[in-house]
């Protein structure tokens, strides 16, 4: 449980799923009839939002498929669920359909090729959107 700023309003939430590249760690949900697809995402509907639980919502761990999960991403998702929180929270029946953020980026910009000092990272200039493609 904690609290988070949406818009200038403070945001209570029960629970906080943290997604990162490796994939949604979502197994404690895997009960939760409804909830889950068969590869461990939350099933969401055109607003983000759990059909099976109204009050759920998915940022990073949803069975929306747009290429990646990187903040390029995310930040459309995470506007999209801030505005729909708000607007259940006020009452409102009109929900905002999330449209995908940076539509053309299908894979991530930089692309780590190993770990630790032996690494390395290639950096796709295909996919940076403009003014920064310019510089590519």
């Amino acid at each position: 449980a904690g609290t988070c700023s949406v818009g200038g309003q403070s945001v209570a939430y029960d629970v906080l799923i943290p997604a990162y590249s490796r994939g949604p760690n979502t197994s404690f949900l895997a009960g939760v009839t409804g909830m889950l697809d068969e590869q461990g995402a939350i099933t969401v509907n055109d607003h983000l939002q759990s059909p099976a639980f109204p009050e759920v919502f998915a940022v990073g761990v949803s069975n929306r498929k747009e290429g990646f999960v990187g903040i390029a991403k995310l930040e459309g998702q995470w506007k999209t669920v801030g505005a729909n929180v708000s607007a259940l929270l006020a009452g409102k029946k009109e929900l905002k359909k999330h449209s995908e953020g940076m539509p053309g980026m299908k894979r991530p910009p930089v692309i780590p090729i190993g770990r630790g000092a032996g690494g390395w990272a290639m950096f796709d200039c295909s996919q940076v959107p403009a003014p920064i493609s310019c510089c590519c």
